[in-house]
């Protein structure tokens, strides 16, 4: 008796030393018998398959042992489907539920994977409030009133989706959720917001390869930002000669450096609005320059032809994000950095009637 008592006791003290198995149990709606699944894991853009298995009843099952927590992917393709259906969610040990429904899907069951279900329900929420809005603008019957409105409660819900996104990376930034959405929104957050958060990111997720191409982004940010010189690089003109920034800035004049493309529909559109600054200012010190971020050059020099341009460019034709983009975080375009006689950066992103009332308030 004492040795069956022992043996058991060993057992479970075993288990509990080991406990790092776990059982993904899935539910996949309206799907057939047979249909193969996978368990991916990501190595860069591939995943790379380490488990399968096929549908029965629309259920499949998968089971295995996971001593860290690791993002992984379900997939699975039927004949009615264009291209692969994929899941992302987190395996780690304890029993992990997915359901895949044609209205969305869900992922709960374990710690981390109840943590992010939580917030993908408030992100489906709020999505399926802006797309009946949106379906609603397709019709003829609003007035323009109406329409501004709805126009209006759309830019409040992507808002709200945005600031919610961010407060949810500040709660769970010490764990695997906060870092997941990090590397996936960084971009809508502000360089302050960004710089307070990753001095609270843990040790152990600083390789992530993503995560330190973000804290390195904060670094040049801090080195292009306003108050700091500029930093110089070479490109050529457009007739193929090499310039430098420097050729036009730290010069004495007031110099707006335009990062822009020919392909870009906001940076053309933008375009008439500085050619009329230019030629109203151009006498008084100020200077633009564009950096292009082309492929083409002769999309570029027709681009600077067709919309007026006769201000100095550059460019090195490799499209963003090419090596200067990224010594300047140029994240998006049309993006504007403001430079004064001194070399000195005085103000980033400005955009329409801003560059015009900060030209006019240095050069008045």
């Amino acid at each position: 008796m004492k040795k069956v008592l022992y043996l058991a006791t060993t057992a479970l003290l075993f288990a509990a030393c080991t406990n790092d198995s776990y059982t993904i149990n899935g539910t996949i709606e309206g799907v057939a018998d047979g249909v193969k699944v996978y368990l991916n894991r990501a190595e860069l853009a591939d995943l790379i398959v380490i488990d399968s298995t096929t549908t029965y009843q629309g259920k499949f099952t998968f089971q295995g042992t996971q001593k860290e927590m690791a993002e992984r992917y379900i997939t699975f393709q039927t004949e009615e489907m264009s291209r692969p259906k994929l899941i992302d969610f987190y395996l780690e040990s304890g029993n992990i539920d997915i359901v895949i429904g044609e209205e969305g899907s869900s992922v709960t069951g374990t710690p981390n994977n109840d943590i992010m279900q939580e917030i993908r329900d408030v992100e489906t929420k709020i999505s399926n409030q802006a797309r009946v809005i949106i379906d609603s603008l397709s019709t003829n019957e609003l007035s323009e009133d109406e329409y501004a409105e709805k126009v209006a409660q759309l830019e409040a819900m992507d808002k709200q989706a945005t600031s919610f996104i961010i407060e949810s990376i500040k709660k769970n930034i010490t764990n695997p959720i906060g870092i997941t959405l990090l590397r996936q929104n960084y971009y809508y957050m502000s360089f302050d917001e960004l710089a307070e958060i990753t001095s609270q990111i843990p040790a152990e997720y600083t390789n992530d390869e993503a995560i330190r191409l973000i804290m390195e982004s904060i670094e040049k940010t801090k080195a292009t930002s306003e108050g700091q010189k500029f930093t110089d690089f070479t490109m050529d003109t457009p007739e193929g000669k090499e310039v430098r920034l420097s050729d036009y800035v730290g010069k004495g004049k007031l110099v707006l450096i335009d990062f822009w493309a020919s392909w870009c529909g906001p940076c053309r559109n933008a375009n008439p609005s500085l050619v009329a600054l230019y030629n109203d200012y151009k006498e008084k010190g100020f200077e633009i320059v564009g950096v292009s971020l082309d492929e083409s050059k002769e999309n570029w020099i027709e681009a600077i032809k067709e919309d007026g341009i006769t201000w100095p460019q550059m460019s090195d034709l490799m499209r963003t994000p090419g090596e200067i983009a990224r010594t300047y975080v140029i994240n998006s375009i049309p993006h504007t950095i403001l430079v004064d006689g001194e070399g000195t950066i005085i103000a980033r992103g400005l955009h329409g009637d801003q560059i015009r009332e900060k030209v006019a308030e240095i050069l008045k």
